[in-house]
């Protein structure tokens, strides 16, 4: 054993008996080391009491050197794993409903197959799933604005989501096919309460009146809007690879055209001193790719 990590580990246990039963060595021999330690840096790194150990300020400066040894090497040992072997394991990505038929997560399909032993572990959820803290590998997110001001994230931004309000031709039958932006804003609404509506339609249409959500429809999910505008609930605010087919076929008539701005879509991850092989290879994979 190194003698870093061997200081460690006395440190870590404030102890030369506790020290040695975890190295399986004896406490005399753990003593002795650390004092060839000692004499070979020419510095005092322990005060030794018969009752206790206590650590000298030169023994934590080098404590802590030791620490960021430890780290490298270990990074270094699963570098070269990685180096060595096929990538495989689990990654763990969130993104958001709206995006499930989108061109992103199609192309989850190809890097399956390029890299079969790879696993996704899905969470499909419109909450802010925080990605260290819960444990994520990945996030898949749309607007992304959040993410792009945090530092210790790294966001790619891969696409873009083409925003529409569309309708069914029975809804505009009964209300009419409004003539502008402002008029599609007056026909029954289906509002979904996972996006910033109201925020987002006075960003459209600055001089839009105040829309009195009470009024409207609203749903919490992007598939239940789908269904709700199938059935002439009112007009919806939506993906258009979504509602692509709907659109070809005339069961859905689009009634923004491409005046919407356009939303992009990010890959975010954990800024890490060592991205795992398997995590490289997703990213290297949306680089690689071609959304637009």
């Amino acid at each position: 054993m190194n003698n870093y990590e061997l200081f460690i580990k006395v440190v870590e246990l404030e102890s030369f008996s506790k020290a040695a039963k975890s190295l399986n060595r004896t406490p005399s021999a753990v003593s002795k080391q650390i004092s060839v330690l000692e004499e070979r840096l020419g510095v005092q790194l322990l005060n030794r009491t018969t009752r206790a150990l206590s650590i000298t300020n030169a023994g934590r400066l080098y404590y802590e050197r030791c620490l960021d040894i430890a780290s490298k090497m270990e990074c270094a040992e699963a570098e070269l794993k990685d180096y060595s072997s096929l990538p495989s394991g689990q990654l763990k990505v969130t993104w958001p409903s709206v995006l499930s038929s989108s061109v992103v997560i199609r192309s989850l399909g190809d890097f399956s197959e390029k890299y079969p032993e790879i696993k996704i572990h899905a969470e499909i959820t419109n909450s802010r799933i925080n990605l260290v803290q819960e444990g994520f590998d990945f996030a898949i997110r749309a607007f992304g604005t959040d993410d792009l001001e945090d530092t210790s994230l790294v966001a790619i931004k891969l696409s873009y989501i083409e925003p529409i309000i569309c309708a069914t031709p029975e809804l505009l039958s009964r209300y009419g096919v409004p003539a502008s932006i402002s008029e599609v804003m007056r026909l029954p609404l289906i509002i979904p309460t996972y996006l910033p509506f109201t925020m987002l339609a006075k960003k459209i249409v600055p001089d839009l009146e105040s829309i009195d959500e009470s009024k409207h429809h609203k749903v919490s999910e992007v598939h239940g809007l789908y269904h709700m505008l199938k059935c002439s609930l009112g007009a919806g605010f939506i993906g258009r690879h979504i509602v692509e087919r709907e659109l070809k076929e005339g069961t859905l008539v689009n009634l923004t055209g491409q005046l919407l701005p356009k939303l992009p879509i990010y890959l975010v991850f954990p800024k890490l001193s060592y991205l795992p092989k398997i995590n490289r290879c997703f990213i290297d994979h949306f680089k690689a790719a071609t959304f637009y």
